[in-house]
């Protein structure tokens, strides 16, 4: 367990309440009440779009050379996010292998508000859930990755006055290894992952990634392992000491849907968490590749009101074809500024048209959709700096190239026009496993 996790400790081997501020101090335990559906109405989840897998017109050879001369094969060693990961490879076995899980595809989140208390020691909540017949069977010598992609909203806008406006929340999330579905003091896989999120913001996706959330399994493993009954829990909690007490303010799990002040409307499917088991892999089986910057290699502007474009075009396997059983880790950024409120919505998904701007998926992959739709705004002084993550298999061969597209669109809430620059800094990393 992380010290230091500031919330009331809930899991199946705790027999007595404890709460811990940010510095793992003791602190009284905050407890609020368990009114998630209280006058909140969520909009249906928008059904996924389908695509034809050749729906692409042929990528020009000119233009493919440069798609793929822009990908770097990078060795692990040198890059500060997965150095790490070279301490968990082997020799190899005839048991070597590596398996994964999405996660819930369609409206992964488990409640529709967070509650903000006025201390530390608030309730934790699991948000996001991978269940024990999610996860592949996990065993002594397994590391296990996992990563997380949320948004929350304020429930108070820029400009808006009211009760429970006016106050910047605090927010932390951890991902832990439990066995209990509402457990909240597991195994830690990750560090607690603090931010703040207010109504200048409206719209927060924090991410945790691979990289900072992974367990190389132990003889101390968690008594769920050997019974296979493990859970990964993705568990927020906020506070500021500005709240009303008792629950009374909160923030969406999701995006408002309107003026959620006035009409407590919401929508939801903007959340991921998944896994990867990796087991006796050799160096060898493991590779990586990463898109720098944006095709062009330079910063580029997006209009306000503009149909929806790409921004990132990654080869995957160098534009090479996907083979069966190969599994895939991305993670990408994005970084961008504006001259006027804006919220900057993107969407990361495979394609086999480099110019696909809409969302299309490739048949034999697992799974189709491989990341959520969702975004947060930008306004000056305020730049946005998102992440995104995803994990998918081919199921079958597949002929290359198959591209990752991040795309992107920007709307302007209320009067007005924005032009938003996207940064040069932002990249697609990818890892492939060959087992």
């Amino acid at each position: 367990m992380i010290v230091g996790a500031a919330a009331c400790a809930h899991d199946e081997v705790t027999t007595t309440e404890t709460c811990a501020d940010d510095d793992g101090a003791p602190i009284a335990c905050e407890r609020m009440p368990d009114d998630d559906n209280a006058s909140v109405v969520a909009s249906p989840s928008v059904a996924a779009k389908a695509y034809a897998a050749d729906e692409a017109s042929p990528v020009d050879p000119t233009e493919l050379a440069h798609l793929v001369g822009g990908v770097e094969e990078i060795d692990m060693a040198t890059d500060p996010e997965v150095a790490g990961e070279l301490a968990t490879r082997g020799a190899g076995s005839p048991s070597a292998g590596t398996a994964i899980d999405p996660g819930p595809t369609d409206t992964a989140e488990l409640r529709k508000l967070l509650p903000i208390g006025k201390t530390a020691g608030v309730t934790r909540y699991v948000l996001l859930r991978l269940r024990p017949s999610d996860l592949p069977k996990l065993a002594v010598g397994d590391t296990l990755r996992t990563a997380a992609e949320l948004q929350l909203t304020t429930r108070c806008d820029i400009g808006q006055t009211g009760p429970g406006c006016g106050y910047t929340p605090h927010v932390r999330m951890q991902l832990v290894l439990s066995g209990s579905a509402d457990g909240t003091n597991g195994k830690a896989l990750s560090d607690v992952k603090k931010f703040d999120c207010n109504s200048d913001d409206h719209h927060c996706v924090p991410v945790i990634d691979f990289h900072n959330a992974s367990l190389t399994i132990g003889k101390d493993a968690p008594p769920c392992i050997a019974s296979d009954s493990c859970y990964v829990n993705l568990v927020v909690w906020a506070y500021n000491e500005n709240a009303r007490s008792d629950g009374q303010d909160k923030l969406i799990v999701g995006a408002n849907e309107g003026n959620f002040l006035d009409n407590g409307k919401l929508e939801q499917d903007r959340a991921r968490i998944m896994a990867v088991r990796e087991r006796d892999l050799a160096p060898g089986d493991v590779t990586m590749r990463a898109t720098k910057h944006n095709v062009k290699s330079n910063a580029f502007s997006v209009s306000s009101g503009d149909p929806e474009r790409p921004l990132y075009v990654h080869p995957v396997n160098g534009g090479h074809d996907l083979k069966a059983g190969e599994k895939y880790r991305i993670w990408a950024e994005v970084d961008a500024s504006s001259n006027h409120r804006v919220n900057l919505s993107l969407e990361m998904f495979l394609s086999k048209n480099p110019h696909d701007a809409n969302g299309g998926s490739i048949d034999g992959t697992y799974p189709q959709a491989i990341s959520e739709h969702n975004g947060t705004n930008c306004s000056p002084g305020n730049d946005c700096h998102l992440r995104k993550v995803a994990v998918f298999e081919a199921k079958k061969d597949i002929k290359g190239p198959v591209f990752v597209i991040i795309s992107g669109s920007t709307d302007v809430p209320g009067p007005g026009s924005a032009v938003t620059r996207i940064s040069d800094s932002g990249f697609i990393k990818e890892v492939k496993y060959a087992r």
